[in-house]
């Protein structure tokens, strides 16, 4: 069943582990995301996410359902909802903060 994967926030921070990150015990603040292909599956989360689109578009998958975001935007994602991102080749410029 999708969205059944699981991503906790010490997996989030090995996932994103070759990105330029600032993490901390409690946050991770990543100031230029770009989606890793272990994100690009539905999963859950146990952690809650704020990000903001400042140039670009992206695709994100929420609850199953695809959302065109465009720039500028800010991304409020809970722990239930069942979510994958999908790669894209255009530019984003996406800081997240989980």
């Amino acid at each position: 069943m999708p969205g059944n994967k699981l991503v906790s926030f010490e997996n989030l921070k090995k996932i994103l582990l070759d990105q330029d990150i600032d993490a901390s015990e409690d946050f991770i603040y990543i100031p230029n995301f770009r989606i890793d292909d272990a994100l690009t599956e539905p999963y859950r989360s146990e952690y809650y996410c704020v990000g903001l689109i400042k140039e670009g578009e992206l695709a994100l998958h929420v609850n199953l359902v695809r959302q065109n975001i465009k720039a500028p935007a800010i991304i409020l994602i809970d722990t239930n909802t069942i979510k994958n991102w999908e790669k894209q080749i255009i530019y984003i410029v996406l800081k997240v903060f989980c």
